[in-house]
């Protein structure tokens, strides 16, 4: 080729090499934290939010994610997203009268 010597710094990129697909391997990896209670100072925060503020909705084809994971290796980590899209509002708001409800 005549003009090897400018497409010397582009090789990498356009290498046949297979890509590096880095956030597929890092939910393969995932671990889900784990779940803990909070504290009184915390819930006592929380409990002068106005959640109303806080309530962001987020258009998620359920169908669409369900089968685009179905095979996903770490069903752990699909099931704690999944959790988390469809309860962690009502999860939060249960949570904040049953510490109201303990004072």
């Amino acid at each position: 080729m005549k003009y090897t010597a400018q497409f010397k710094l582009s090789k990498a990129i356009t290498s046949c090499a297979e890509p590096n697909l880095q956030s597929v391997e890092q939910t393969i990896e995932a671990i889900p934290p784990r779940s803990n209670l909070m504290s009184q100072e915390e819930a006592a925060i929380l409990a002068q939010l106005d959640l109303a503020h806080f309530n962001v909705i987020t258009p998620i084809n359920k169908f669409a994610f369900d089968y685009l994971t179905c095979e996903h290796p770490n069903q752990q980590f699909i099931q704690y997203l999944k959790d988390g899209i469809q309860n962690e509002p009502t999860a939060l708001a249960k949570y904040i009268e049953d510490e109201l409800a303990l004072k």
